[in-house]
């Protein structure tokens, strides 16, 4: 639940580090009337339904040009002379591939001086004690007669008479929050203090001892341009290569205890660790011999407070004149003397911060990468020799994306290049899903512009102009990015295909609106997905409406 509190820099004690969330309840508002978002709120609502519906084509085009971008520096890599390490580090300049199960590194955070050895990257997973405001709300549905400009009226529904329940939530958590916007902010005040934040560190002098496997790389036969081959098979991985990490290795939480021996299984514990491995690092608490001095634990406050939970931790402290404004605001707030069970658990104080670390550090990798020189380095070995070394960076394209690539376990350059490229399309796979709820509210919209009343259709109809929108969007991103006129680049112009083919099918099959169509209509459409009041979304007129009534009449 948890953590004893050891002493700080100063040899004071340290407040525990506290594991358990907290709730308080809060208030309950009943709102009558129309649940409408009128002034400053209406207007955030719009910008915020307008952002809705922009995001999505942006995020949309930037991923596509981002997966172009990928393949072609990827293609130029495959099409480029790729030679195995131990025979061709001599040449400066050259793409090399290589794999190696003797890898030297070692991670390390500066600002806790902490470091582990063996991996080739290392995050700080910081996390922060805050509030988290959980508001619900229950309305009832009611009914009422809108104007429109012309003096015709047509019956909407609403939501009224609502109920706004809040409720709150302290634990740890991955993200600050700004509690500026709670409706009990000073009891529920959430300080934003960073003093570590999250990063990732790749190794700084990663080494690594090539094995002999030329026939793994294309072109067996292949000398280096401008050398003779045979250069020494030690290469020394510059920090560029890692600052992406290592594709298929798993992220390790560390563990500092003593000797670094893992703890004995619980009773409890005994009976998953077939189904659920262990896979801590463990690393001994030597290694925290300097971090007393470090200067996270000299300007924060942080230590160690093992436990099993691997966790630095630093307590917030308020000073005097910030605890006495706070009280101040939770006695203008109406919150001072609302106590409760859930302020005596022993729950961190909302300003906490935590933080521990994770690293990568595979038995075997896979590198591609261009020579960028020489340098002497230590030997692998413990003899203290030095030995001449290639140092890898990433290949630069010609389209400035670089391509320098660490793979957990045994890979073929080949492999390692189609592993990266399937990463890339897959990344696509986000945004244009994202964009199929996107095409369904979008047509709505082009319906009112248009005069046609999209969400009245039947359900057939209602899909065919979202995957038209949809085709349309996706085709013509791809006609920007990839072209129209190759062979391989024929799925953006089938897309607009379809996109006409299924737009005419729908069009003929699509209701009359009950308003005007042109630029008004769409606008109140938003407005009402946007719940602002009727005056600020009024129709010039309910036509059809009126021709109904008038034909039953």
């Amino acid at each position: 639940m948890f953590s004893s509190g050891p002493p700080g820099p100063s040899g004071q004690p340290v407040r525990p580090m506290n594991t358990m969330p907290t709730y308080r309840r809060g208030r309950r508002v009943y709102q009558p009337g129309a649940n409408d978002k009128g002034g400053l709120g209406g207007i955030c609502s719009v910008l915020t339904v307008l952002v809705l519906l922009v995001a999505p084509p942006i995020a949309l085009l930037l991923s596509e040009s981002f997966r172009r971008e990928s393949y072609v520096a990827l293609r130029e890599a495959l099409e480029t002379d790729i030679y195995p390490l131990p025979a061709s580090c001599g040449s400066v300049g050259a793409l090399v591939h290589a794999t190696s199960h003797d890898v030297r590194a070692v991670s390390s955070d500066r600002d806790m001086h902490v470091s582990v050895p063996g991996a080739l990257s290392m995050r700080r997973r910081t996390e922060y004690c805050q509030w988290q405001e959980v508001r619900r709300e229950d309305c009832e549905t009611c009914s009422r007669e809108v104007r429109a400009a012309d003096g015709s009226t047509k019956e909407e529904r609403y939501r009224c008479n609502c109920v706004a329940a809040y409720d709150y939530v302290k634990a740890w958590r991955g993200h600050r929050i700004n509690s500026i916007l709670f409706d009990r902010p000073a009891a529920h005040h959430n300080p934003q203090r960073d003093p570590m934040p999250s990063a990732t560190f790749p190794a700084e002098e990663a080494a690594m001892r090539a094995d002999d496997h030329r026939d793994e790389a294309r072109g067996d036969s292949h000398r280096p341009r401008g050398g003779e081959g045979g250069g020494a098979a030690l290469a020394v991985l510059d920090p560029s290569m890692l600052s992406g990490g290592v594709r298929g290795a798993r992220w390790r939480t560390v563990d500092f205890v003593p000797r670094g021996v893992p703890p004995a299984p619980s009773s409890w514990t005994r009976w998953f660790v077939n189904w659920i491995p262990d896979r801590t690092r463990y690393e001994p608490t030597d290694a925290l011999r300097d971090i007393a001095t470090a200067p996270a634990a000299v300007r924060d406050n942080f230590v160690y407070v093992g436990g099993s939970s691997g966790y630095f931790f630093s307590p917030y402290n308020a000073d005097v004149a910030s605890d006495l404004f706070k009280y101040f605001m939770q006695y203008m707030e109406g919150s001072l003397f609302d106590w409760q069970i859930g302020d005596i658990m022993p729950s961190c104080t909302a300003g906490d911060v935590r933080f521990r670390y994770e690293v990568q550090d595979p038995a075997e990798i896979s590198v591609l990468g261009e020579v960028a020189g020489h340098t002497r380095t230590a030997a692998m070995g413990t003899d203290g020799t030095e030995e001449e070394a290639s140092v890898l960076r990433p290949k630069t394209a010609r389209n400035g994306r670089t391509v320098g690539l660490v793979h957990a376990g045994r890979s073929s350059p080949q492999a390692m290049i189609a592993a990266e490229d399937s990463d890339s399309r897959w990344a696509t796979a986000f945004p244009r899903l994202l964009l199929l709820p996107w095409a369904a509210a979008a047509s709505r919209l082009l319906g009112a512009l248009a005069g046609v009343d999209v969400h009245a259709a039947k359900w057939p109809t209602q899909l065919s102009v979202a995957l038209s929108l949809w085709c349309l969007l996706v085709g013509l991103a791809w006609i920007v990015n990839w072209g129209c006129c190759e062979r391989e680049s024929m799925e953006g112009p089938f897309l607009l295909a379809g996109a006409v083919g299924l737009g005419i099918t729908a069009s003929r099959r699509l209701p009359r609106s009950d308003v005007p169509r042109g630029p008004n209509a769409l606008w109140c459409m938003l407005g009402r997905w946007a719940n602002v009041p009727p005056s600020w979304r009024v129709e010039k007129a309910y036509a059809n409406e009126g021709r109904d009534r008038e034909k039953q009449l």
